[in-house]
């Protein structure tokens, strides 16, 4: 596959980003949505739903 310039600049972006949190994923979730919360947007929340499976026919 052809290296694109533009997906490893947000590789890059990402990383940096992941390093200031100490790529601790709870951490940087919970920064997400303190930004989310003060940035002045209208926020929508979704129920979550299960994922269709054998063993749950309802949502098949």
């Amino acid at each position: 596959m052809k290296n694109n310039p533009i997906i490893q600049e947000i590789h890059t972006v990402r990383e940096k980003y992941a390093q200031q949190f100490g790529n601790n994923l709870k951490t940087i979730c919970q920064i997400a949505r303190i930004k989310q919360e003060t940035s002045g947007h209208k926020v929508i929340r979704f129920s979550p739903q299960l994922a269709p499976s054998a063993t749950n026919p309802i949502n098949a």
